[in-house]
């Protein structure tokens, strides 16, 4: 099937009056269930958020007390003594971040 040189030229010229217009503008008043439900949408984003903050510092915290130690040129006196403080270190971290999460989740709650 073939098209005349005209017809395509006639369709072009058509499609193109089509963008010369502004499509008008579309105003959507939101209802009071989409503003809860965004609204629940930023409050959970903020909580996951935080919490992703809050593991941030706690890797921070667990790899400055005893992971990023072990890659130091410098090797301890008592090898011993080091690790048992860094092991103790890392599960006082541990626990009181466990303490911490459930006291503020329980005065949530």
């Amino acid at each position: 099937m073939s098209i005349a040189p005209d017809d395509l030229n006639t369709l072009y010229t058509q499609g193109l009056s089509l963008f010369e217009h502004k499509a008008p503008e579309e105003v959507k008043t939101p209802n009071k269930s989409d503003v809860q439900e965004d609204y629940y949408k930023g409050f959970r984003s903020a909580v996951v958020l935080a919490w992703m903050a809050c593991n941030a510092v706690l890797v921070v915290v667990v790899l400055k007390s005893g992971g990023l130690g072990r890659l130091s040129v410098r090797k301890p006196e008592d090898e011993e003594k080091r690790e048992a403080w860094v092991v103790e270190v890392y599960l006082k971290v541990v626990l009181w971040s466990v303490v911490s999460s459930s006291f503020v989740i329980s005065l949530i709650d």
